[in-house]
């Protein structure tokens, strides 16, 4: 898997709600059997967002959607689907959003 590459999120029980998933994890780590992502909601979605450097906004397929690092998670890699997406370019704000939740700054 390729860091910072955007995925259909597989999981029945919840693509519904959060329709894709974001791999932060490091590609040394690709031997494990599970994956950290970030989860993605589309900005319609949400009415109140209030710490915007934690939950960045991205654009997939022409909509804004709202990175929910709060919600970062470690799955089984099945559920990750299929990638969509390279979102290295926003890296920088990726990672700015994580030191924010693990760090403060």
């Amino acid at each position: 898997m390729m860091q910072f590459w955007l995925h259909e999120n597989a999981n029945p029980a919840t693509r519904r709600t959060h329709p894709w998933l974001l791999d932060v994890q490091s590609p040394l780590l690709d031997d494990l059997r599970t994956v950290v992502v970030v989860p993605l909601v589309p900005l319609r979605t949400v009415a109140n967002r209030k710490v915007t450097r934690l939950t960045p906004v991205v654009d997939v397929q022409g909509e804004p959607h709202i990175l929910m690092v709060p919600l970062m998670a470690g799955i089984d890699r099945r559920y990750v689907g299929r990638p969509v997406h390279d979102l290295s370019f926003c890296r920088d704000e990726i990672v700015g959003a994580l030191d924010f939740l693990i760090s403060g700054v």
